[in-house]
């Protein structure tokens, strides 16, 4: 398997060559988010129109990560649709768990603040831990043409055993997305493709290093 380096300046390249679309996609990202979060009727929408751009943006740096280029980002409709299913099916697995350890915690804490602060640590652990465990579903359905389940399914078996090495890559990324925000935003124009391109590269070696076991 590649290092974290070598991951990072393949995908620098691959990004160089190919920036015009990622830039795009990413400033429709803001622009979506930021009606999303400033308008109460438009946010369904916007929202929606969110994970639209999410799954065709997944499947433009899956084909800069594997091809070198931009070959071809239409998604046939099935593929689509469980593209939509399993990102669906995730929010609401993560929101379930939020609701439960939300209910959980407000028995046990009460109006303790040590148990309130703990408790809420623990949640955030929870939904991040099943965000990071759930990560490559929608990557082995646009790749691997997996069904719903089996792409959770193997998202969990493709992190077992990665999960440190994972979180690892993750906090490599802070200090770019710190340059981010102290650049006013601008900087993730160029970071956000980046990483996204990072990360799908990252999910194409433990792909393969999966599949030699």
């Amino acid at each position: 398997m590649k290092s974290f380096s070598e991951i990072k300046s393949l995908s620098k390249n691959q990004f160089k060559s190919n920036w015009k679309l990622p830039v795009l996609f990413t400033v429709i990202t803001l622009v979506l988010s930021g009606i999303a979060n400033a308008t109460e009727n438009g946010s369904f929408i916007a929202g929606l129109l969110l994970v639209v751009v999410s799954i065709y943006s997944t499947n433009l740096y899956l084909n800069i990560a594997k091809f070198n280029e931009v070959k071809d980002i239409n998604i046939p409709g099935n593929k689509l649709l469980r593209a939509f299913g399993v990102s669906f099916l995730n929010t609401i697995l993560i929101f379930g768990v939020t609701t439960v350890l939300l209910f959980v915690s407000a028995i046990i804490a009460k109006d303790n603040i040590v148990l309130i602060l703990i408790c809420s640590v623990l949640i955030y652990a929870a939904i991040f831990f099943i965000g990071v465990y759930l990560s490559f579903s929608l990557y082995l359905i646009l790749d691997m043409d997996y069904k719903i389940f089996n792409s959770m399914k193997y998202s969990f078996l493709y992190m077992k055993g990665n999960l440190l090495k994972t979180l690892w890559l993750y906090i490599t990324f802070i200090p770019w997305i710190l340059l981010g925000f102290i650049t006013l935003g601008l900087g993730f124009l160029y970071i956000g493709p980046y990483l996204q391109t990072v990360y799908a590269n990252y999910y194409l070696e433990i792909r393969d290093q999966f599949h030699l076991r």
